[in-house]
Parts: structure tokens; C-alpha cells; sequence
């Protein structure tokens, strides 16, 4: 056998390395371990001098009850095989370098401020608080399910960090100092703002919170925007939304573009090769006639008795889709309408027939925007229609854009 520079009582070595930390948990935690003689102290950290094959049979037995607690106290990122670093400790001769344990070790060692200002982790503020609140060295253990001598350990570096004494203990009870009643308050509300911001950091994830810019075509604004808008308030009420009304597709299309809109409801088709376009449904046309129209005594009305009426259109510059569904319907009734006015807003479009300006084609869900003076009736012989589509940025990956638009196609039956 060979003799011990430094022959130590078992549970008492007092290092400064992950190896005589280790060592150190593992004695205390097994006694009695007869065959581990003395450890002296060397370079390469603590190094069992004597019996080399039970020694490896203990560190193995260490490794396979402490791996949570070495991956998560001491080594990062962890190991591979703690039984083989622990090992490395024992079998290493001193003076010799143990490599990536001798490496952590040392930098572990090092002062971990910058400027004055500590450096530690939250682990440490965990221990202390379960600690400050238990005043009890093994209950705290319990509760944070570590070996007391690890628990010890991690205060007691804790307060050579900050330069303080927290805590003061006796063989009866552990009570906080002043300077450790300060730090459990900061503490308790440094966690609180931890633990908060993890919850906030899944929510997010989930597409529980968010903002939400949506735009609406015309049409879709007084049929689809108040009953989608209940639904998502309802269902998703942490998703803050903004909705804008009456937007013609291009200006729509642009908006998605410029990134302020998230989500338009549009008339397609959309040439915009950075956008994804799904279509939720196809709706005819309507006609609009004053309710003084002789026509109004009708259930339907054909399109060719309109051919000498005045009529009210979207704008023509924008050639959008309502527009040209419009000039297509009334040149296949063998006419072209004759346009009196036009408005980019469908609530002013109703407003004019109402005041007897002319009359209109619009698509079937402006229905649902009922102004005095004004009657919707059906198309017959027509079978001409528009779609209402969602468009989105390609790029755009936001879970709660996603929330929103999975929740439009249920209310208008899903993509078609």
C-alpha cells in the first residue's frame, strides 16, 4: 500500500475542485467505505492513492447515484460517462494533467465577476431560497431532491461569491442575517419574474398571445369580420387584434408586403409571389336596387332588365375582381353596364342606390349590410361568381397568426 501525503477522515475533505467536491459528496453520502484509505492532493485535484481497483469500484457506484446531480451541479455541458471523469480523478497520479476535468476544474475556480458586479445562477438563488425558507439544511435537500452536502456546498460558494454571510447556523437551526433577508426578498422576486417569463415564453410558443393585424375586403367586413371577430375574442382572448375594414385587395396586398397586415381576406387572384393564398369560398353575384325600383316586386331579377340602368361600380383603376365579375356577368347578358359612379368603400356603394344614384352588382354577403332605401335580390340565369380567399406572408411562421387563420377556415366551412 501506498502512503497518503495527506491522509483524511472520510466526509471531510475541504477542496476547491470538482474532483475533491465529488469525491468529497461521494464519502459522505457512503459511509462507511473502508477501502478508501486516504486521497492526497495534487495538480490534477484529488487522487486516491492506494487499493486502485475497489476505489474504481466506488467511483462507478457514485457515478451511477450522483449523474443527475454531477450533470446538473457541476459539470457543463454534462458528460458523457460521469464514472469515467470520476474515475480520471482517482487513477490520475499528481502531478499529471486530467485533462478536460483538470480544465473545468480550474476555470470553475476562477472569480466569475466582471467589474465588480457577481456573476451566479439561478440554481444558486433556488438553493438559497429553499433554504431561507425551510431553515433547515435537509429539509431543503428534500425539497430540491440533492444530497445536504451539495446543498451546503452551493451556499457556501454562493456567499464567497457575494462576499456576505447569509446565513448563520448552528447545530440546531439555520437562521437568515439581515444581509440574507434582503437577498431571500430580491431572490423570491428575481424566480417570480423567471418563472413568469417562462409561462409568457410558452404562451407565446402556443399562439396564446400575439397581435394580429387582419384587413377585410368590402363585402367580407360586414359579413365576416363581426362573426369572426366574436369567435376570436372568445376563443383566444390573450390575441390582441386589429382589424381594418373596407380595403380594397391591392391596397391589401401591399400592406401584407409592408408587413402591417398579417392576414388579409381578399378577392384572388393575388400575383404576389411572396404571399400564400388559400381560398375559403365562392359567392354570386347580387343585384342592389333602390327599394323604389319596380323591379323590387320581383323574388330574382335577370340581367339583361338592367342593361339601360345607371350603375354604381368599384373603381376601375384598381381593375378589381368585383369589377371586371361585373363587366364579365353584364357582357355576357349582352350589354356593357353603364357606369355613373364609382366608390371604393361597398358601404358608400349601397348608400348611393339607396339614394337612387343607379343600380349594383355586389357580391351575396354584402346582404348582411342592411341601409334604408336599399333591396338585394338574387341574380337568375347568372352564374357568375367571386371567391373570398386568406392571404398570408409565406414567411410568416407567428402560432398565433396560424390560431387565427385555422379558426377562419372552421367558421367558413375550411379552404376550398
Amino acid at each position: 500500500m501506498q502512503s497518503c501525503q495527506h491522509a483524511l477522515p472520510q466526509g471531510k475533505f475541504a477542496g476547491h475542485n470538482v474532483a475533491a467536491d465529488l469525491l468529497d459528496e461521494a464519502l459522505v453520502r457512503f459511509e462507511p467505505a473502508p477501502y478508501v484509505t486516504c486521497l492526497s492532493l495534487g495538480p490534477a485535484g484529488a487522487v486516491v492513492t492506494s487499493g486502485w481497483d475497489r476505489e474504481v469500484q466506488l467511483t462507478e457506484r457514485i457515478a451511477k447515484d450522483l449523474k443527475h446531480t454531477i450533470n446538473e451541479q457541476w459539470i457543463y455541458p454534462p458528460v458523457d460517462d460521469p464514472a469515467e471523469l470520476l474515475n480520471q480523478a482517482v487513477r490520475t497520479p499528481p502531478g499529471r494533467s486530467t485533462s478536460r476535468l483538470e480544465q473545468w476544474s480550474r476555470s470553475r475556480c476562477e472569480p466569475r465577476s466582471v467589474g465588480g458586479e457577481v456573476r451566479m445562477e439561478l440554481r444558486h438563488l433556488r438553493y438559497f431560497v429553499a433554504v431561507a425558507e425551510e431553515c433547515h439544511f435537509g429539509r431543503a435537500a428534500d425539497r430540491l431532491h440533492i444530497a445536504q452536502p451539495a446543498l451546503s456546498h452551493q451556499i457556501k460558494q454562493l456567499e464567497a461569491e457575494l462576499g456576505v454571510e447569509l446565513l448563520t447556523r448552528t447545530t440546531r437551526k439555520v437562521q437568515l442575517t439581515p444581509a440574507g433577508q434582503r437577498y431571500l426578498d430580491r431572490a423570491r422576486a428575481v424566480l417570480t419574474s423567471v418563472d413568469a417569463a417562462s409561462v409568457e415564453a410558452g404562451r407565446v410558443a402556443r399562439g396564446d398571445v400575439g397581435r394580429v393585424a387582419i384587413g377585410f375586403t368590402g363585402s367580407a367586413t360586414y359579413e365576416l369580420l363581426p362573426s369572426l371577430a366574436r369567435v376570436l375574442r372568445r376563443d383566444f382572448p390573450g390575441i390582441e387584434l386589429d382589424l381594418k375594414g373596407e380595403m380594397l385587395t391591392p391596397d391589401q396586398v401591399t400592406a401584407l408586403v409592408e408587413e402591417t397586415l398579417d392576414i388579409g381576406f381578399l378577392r384572388p387572384p393575388v400575383r404576389e409571389p411572396g404571399l400564400v393564398v388559400q381560398v375559403l369560398r365562392r359567392e354570386p353575384l347580387i343585384a342592389v336596387l333602390p327599394a323604389s325600383h319596380p323591379l323590387t316586386d320581383r323574388d330574382t331579377v335577370r340581367l339583361a332588365d338592367l342593361r339601360d340602368e345607371p350603375f354604381i361600380c368599384y373603381p376601375s383603376r384598381h381593375r378589381s375582381v368585383v369589377y371586371d365579375a361585373v363587366f364579365d356577368a353584364c357582357q355576357q347578358a349582352g350589354f356593357v353596364p353603364s357606369v355613373v359612379q364609382e366608390v371604393g368603400e361597398t358601404s358608400t356603394l349601397v348608400s348611393f342606390v339607396a339614394g337612387g344614384l343607379g343600380v349594383a352588382l355586389v357580391p351575396a354577403s354584402v346582404r348582411h349590410l342592411q341601409i334604408t332605401g336599399s333591396q338585394y335580390r338574387p341574380l337568375a340565369g347568372t352564374t357568375r361568381e367571386v371567391q373570398l380567399a386568406a392571404a398570408t406572408r409565406a414567411d410568416d411562421l407567428s402560432p398565433h397568426v396560424a390560431k387565427v387563420l385555422s379558426r377562419a377556415h372552421s367558421l367558413l366551412g375550411g379552404p376550398r
